[in-house]
C-alpha cells in the first residue's frame, strides 16, 4: 500500500490539488507513472484514484492491466474542461 497524492501540488503545500492524498495498492499507485511515461504526460500530472479505477483492471494475485488508451482519453477529456482549471494548472 502506498500514499498516492497529485504531482501538481509540490511537497511544500504550493499549488493546487486535484484529489486529497488516499492509499492505493503499490499496482495502481505505480499505473500513474506508467501511463505517464508510456503517454508522455507531464511529470506534474496525476491521475485521480477514481480515473486510475477507470483503466486498470485489477488481477487477484497477478499484474494489473493498464488500458492506455482509456487513460489517454481521460488525460484528454479534461482539456476540454474549462471549469476544472486544468489549463492553469500545467
Amino acid at each position: 500500500m502506498h500514499e498516492h497524492h497529485d504531482h501538481a501540488r509540490s511537497w511544500d503545500g504550493v499549488g493546487t490539488a486535484r484529489f486529497n492524498p488516499t492509499v492505493l495498492c503499490d499496482q495502481c499507485n505505480a499505473a500513474d507513472g506508467v501511463a505517464k511515461r508510456r503517454l508522455k504526460l507531464p511529470e506534474n500530472f496525476s491521475f485521480t484514484p477514481t480515473e486510475i479505477g477507470q483503466f486498470v483492471t485489477s488481477q487477484p494475485h497477478g499484474k494489473h492491466v493498464l488500458d492506455l488508451a482509456m487513460a489517454e482519453r481521460i488525460y484528454r477529456s479534461l482539456w476540454t474542461r474549462s471549469e476544472n482549471g486544468f489549463r492553469r494548472r500545467l
